[in-house]
């Protein structure tokens, strides 16, 4: 289409260009005192000369700029070659090769975002601790990668158990970065480890109106935090996540006489968890005889369960009621033999004074471990649920189950998170 259009405007220009030789026009024209005189075909001549050769004088112009962007683009393509071998090199493990094209990517786009991402993962792929804190500092200097820089800052810090530099990236980040979910999180957290709970409460607020808590996730870590208040617990607070087994503790707690207890039986009733049960041996202040009779006219409906039988028999024995609780521990024992089954038939048979203590004792000594609460990051477990692990300071860490042996150390992976 564009030839015709070109091949029509030649055609015309010949004919009119013909027209003219054939009907000569003089033209007279005055120049600084000169009279000239000349053809209109001549004129035109001239003029389309003159046309002619601003075009090409313009393209001769251009002519670097176009030899710019020719190398430019040639670069670009180099640049995309070399971030997909790179790529390609972490996928297969071949950290040094990744390395290698990482820093020839450097080389032909040097301090762009593409460019330290990747040199920031090949370092750390390659366990280079100083090319990855040089890479992630200078993604603090473009807008783009500033998020990432100190997202990679923090995790080093916090890879190399550095608190102070940790809290001290955290500020900077927070300030740079109000609205970002690592930086609002790392803050909770910190402010969590100096007990700071009212600032605590204004980053959980933060977080969800920036759309990183759900209102779900929001109630539950504001119940956490203020479980760690006790001087500010209300109804409101247990109501916030009343399947949350710590937070019906403390709201036993704040009951009075046998209420205390039968808040947590009938925790356990609605919602079947087996802390719940477990949480009454830590009620203080409820005569052991009243709750023994509480849980034979809660739990005696439910008494072909384990964890009801469980609660029954231990009752029965700090109420020193042996025969009900041989009784119950026979069935319990027939259900299942954990350890603190065991444990239990020691118990009574040492209350008894009978001579197979030790026996039920090694039992219980290799028999499967109960659930309790247990640090997913250290493994320590404890008999009542904490915000902050007592022996490693996790956060939020404490969890109910079973105690699991910790496994090795994994092998190097990137500390680079993830940018959601």
């Amino acid at each position: 289409m564009q030839r015709l259009l070109y091949i029509a405007i030649l055609t015309v220009i010949s004919l009119i260009s013909l027209w003219l030789l054939e009907h000569p026009m003089p033209v007279t024209m005055q120049i600084n005192g000169y009279m000239v005189t000349t053809s209109v075909a001549t004129l035109t001549l001239i003029i389309v000369a003159l046309a002619v050769l601003l075009i090409m004088l313009s393209r001769f112009l251009s002519l670097p700029r176009s030899w710019k962007l020719k190398h430019e683009n040639k670069r670009l393509q180099q640049s995309l070659d070399t971030a997909g071998a790179t790529l390609l090199a972490m996928a297969n493990n071949q950290y040094d090769t990744a390395g290698k094209h990482a820093r020839k990517l450097e080389k032909l786009q040097h301090n762009k975002p593409l460019s330290l991402l990747l040199s920031a993962q090949a370092a750390q792929l390659q366990g280079d601790k100083r090319a990855s804190l040089a890479s992630f500092e200078q993604m603090l200097a473009l807008p783009a990668t500033q998020a990432l820089g100190y997202r990679g800052l923090l995790v080093m810090a916090d890879k190399a158990g550095d608190t102070a530099l940790s809290d001290k990236i955290t500020g900077q980040f927070a300030a740079v970065c109000p609205k970002d979910g690592m930086a609002l999180e790392h803050q909770l957290h910190q402010h969590i480890h100096h007990h700071a709970w009212d600032d605590a409460r204004n980053d959980i607020t933060r977080l969800y109106k920036a759309g990183h808590f759900s209102k779900q996730l929001r109630d539950a870590w504001l119940q956490k935090i203020m479980l760690q208040t006790p001087e500010i617990h209300t109804k409101a607070t247990y109501r916030l996540n009343p399947a949350f087994v710590p937070a019906a503790l403390a709201h036993a707690r704040q009951q009075q006489g046998k209420r205390q207890v039968e808040v947590l039986l009938n925790h356990w009733k609605k919602y079947g968890q087996q802390s719940a049960l477990i949480a009454i041996s830590l009620l203080t202040h409820v005569p052991v005889i009243e709750v023994y009779h509480l849980c034979r006219r809660h739990l005696k409906p439910h008494a072909h369960q384990a964890d009801a039988l469980y609660t029954l028999t231990q009752a029965a024995l700090k109420a020193n009621q042996l025969p009900v609780a041989e009784f119950y521990i026979e069935q319990l024992l027939g259900l299942e033999q954990t350890r603190k089954a065991l444990q239990l038939k020691a118990d009574l048979l040492s209350r008894q004074g009978r001579d197979s203590v030790t026996d039920w004792r090694d039992k219980a000594a290799i028999a499967p471990p109960d659930p309790t609460w247990t640090c997913q990051g250290c493994g320590h477990t404890t008999e009542e649920w904490s915000l902050i692990c007592g022996n490693c300071n996790g956060i939020d860490t404490v969890i109910w189950g079973i105690a699991a042996p910790l496994s090795p150390p994994p092998s190097p992976a990137p500390l680079l998170p993830a940018a959601g």
